[in-house]
């Protein structure tokens, strides 16, 4: 991993909302005392997060995980559960584990902000992008691993932090709200592309009853499993670890392999030209392959036929969160440029449309 803005032991990390007092009340939390702080990356797109020594400080955003507590518990729960695994043998990557500070506690509290320490993992680097097949593959390979050593969770006490992250009706009706009300007056310029959101509702809708139904088991799944979420070792495309555990839940393991083929099979990313944007189909062997290798035996039929249509749903159901935020001003996802959220709309929509192309090639890969 990069770690590009160090700081003096006196100072608070380059971030102008971390106060240099706060610095010092993590310092003296952790028993860090004398240790240099370093923004990790660009400090994180939802918590604030930095390296101190041997330990990487994380502040939770509250807007998104109001439950602070709750959201740090689980971390611990699961950190404890793949640990035990490791100890075992029984788990080959190494663990994102939670660290207490000196009086004991899972969490610093300053004000109304909550602090949690895990440990650095040393020798790492991350990656924004899947830029060949042979990382997708390892990074496919790593998630089914870790959805694998999680099939026999099973705390007491779990609550989600995100529990209707995956109720995808929610995005139908959050979309066809801000349509009636189009309070920015966009509606007309997305018009098309809401027409073709909502030719990709039969898919929603498919996959939503799936899951309620029982017909796809419930299973502990990442909820996130963009390339960035793995570490891996600086000297070679060896998967090292599976990080930010925030969003793990009770859900279907279609929604973990669908994310993945959304954003490991365009390589032009998100804000590219959607005329341009097609599934890589290559990209999408890899991560066949790679989650497979894990998890042939362990996905039930049902669990395998539903990976294609959950990968067009979860791919369309990006698109229409990111119409709806465009039509309601750009609230949640952040941009740079007015038409951001339209553009990445329309690439995840194009992208949609591409998979539905390569629908029979696709179950070719998987031996459907």
């Amino acid at each position: 991993m990069n770690y590009p803005v160090s700081t003096t032991p006196e100072s608070p990390v380059n971030a102008p909302e971390l106060a240099a007092k706060d610095w010092r009340s993590l310092r003296a939390a952790w028993g860090l005392e004398g240790t240099r702080a370093e923004l990790i990356g660009n400090g994180g797109l939802i918590n604030t997060t930095l390296r101190a020594g041997p330990l990487v400080l994380q502040r939770i955003n509250r807007e998104v995980f109001p439950d602070a507590e709750r959201l740090i518990l689980n971390g611990v729960l699961v950190g404890q559960h793949l640990a035990r695994l490791r100890v075992r043998g029984d788990y080959p990557l190494e663990v994102l584990s939670t660290v207490r500070t000196k009086d004991g506690q899972w969490w610093h509290q300053i004000g109304q902000d909550y602090w949690r320490a895990t440990q650095y993992i040393a020798n790492t680097r991350s990656f924004e992008k899947v830029s060949n097949d042979a990382l997708a593959r390892e990074g496919a390979r790593a998630f089914a691993q870790f959805i694998f050593a999680m099939r026999d969770f099973t705390p007491p006490r779990y609550i989600a932090s995100l529990p209707e992250f995956h109720q995808l009706s929610n995005r139908i009706v959050a979309l066809e709200q801000f349509a009636r009300i189009d309070p920015l007056g966009r509606l007309a310029k997305v018009r098309v592309l809401f027409d073709l959101a909502e030719r990709f509702l039969p898919y929603l809708h498919q996959i939503e009853y799936a899951t309620s139904s029982g017909e796809l088991p419930q299973r502990f799944v990442h909820a996130d499993t963009k390339i960035a979420n793995i570490l891996f070792d600086n000297q070679s495309p060896r998967a090292r670890a599976v990080i930010d555990l925030d969003t793990v839940m009770t859900s279907s393991v279609v929604f973990d392999f669908g994310d993945m083929v959304r954003s490991f099979c365009n390589p032009l990313g998100e804000l590219a030209n959607p005329k341009s944007v097609q599934l890589h189909l290559g990209r999408f062997q890899a991560v066949a392959d790679g989650f497979m290798s894990v998890l042939h035996r362990e996905l039930t039929r049902q669990e395998k036929l539903h990976l294609i249509p959950a990968s067009i749903a979860v791919t369309a159901t990006l698109g229409i969160r990111f119409l709806t935020d465009y039509l309601a001003g750009d609230m949640y996802f952040r941009v740079q440029q007015p038409d951001d959220n339209f553009q990445r709309a329309a690439v995840q929509l194009a992208l949609a449309v591409s998979m539905e192309k390569e629908r029979r090639r696709m179950e070719r890969s998987l031996r459907l």
